[in-house]
Order: structure tokens, then sequence, then C-alpha cells
């Protein structure tokens, strides 16, 4: 099972490498924490790139479910969320998409 992620093609050439510098970096990344890019399409107008399922959905609709966390529930994920984050500042690569962050 993945995950896809789709963009829209536009001003091509600037767009494309924006897409392949992804692609390129989160194929280095190797991290518990951080799910892997398996592949990539392209067609005229979009861009497919297929992530591994992150089975337990986005951080921000697991804490809007449970409305609040035990303490050793917070504290797991946040140990989790600051390894993946530290992990990539570690690599010099950054994340724009904290928001919904996959667990």
């Amino acid at each position: 099972m993945v995950a896809i992620k789709i963009y829209k093609r536009y001003k091509r050439e600037k767009f494309d490498r924006l897409a392949q510098h992804e692609i390129t970096v989160m194929n280095a990344l190797l991290h518990p924490n951080i799910v892997r890019i398996r592949d990539a399409l392209t067609t005229k107008k979009r861009i497919g790139l297929f992530f591994e399922f992150a089975s337990g959905g986005s951080l921000y609709d697991y804490v809007e479910q449970h409305r609040y966390l035990e303490d050793n529930s917070a504290r797991q994920l946040f140990a989790q969320f600051i390894s993946g984050v530290g992990y990539l500042h570690q690599k010099k690569a950054a994340c724009t998409e904290t928001w919904g962050l996959k667990i």
C-alpha cells in the first residue's frame, strides 16, 4: 500500500527541477520516523510521488481525534517527531509539511 502526492506541473522547467530535487532528497533519507519515497510518475500535466503508507494517518488527525494525549503517549509521539526533524537537520534537509506529519 502506498500514499500518493500529486503535483500539477506549471512553469515546467523550474517545477521539474524542484520535483527532482525532492525525489533526490527523499531517496537519500533513511529514518524510521520519515516515510520513504517508493516511486515517481510524470505525465504532461502532473507529477505523482508514491510514498510508503503510514498506517497511523496524520499526527494532526490523531491528536484531533483523541482531543488530548496521556503524558506517555504525548512524550513518545514528540520524541518520534523530534527524532525525525533532528535527522533532517543533520542531513541539511528541511521539511515544510510537518503540519500533516504521518505516524
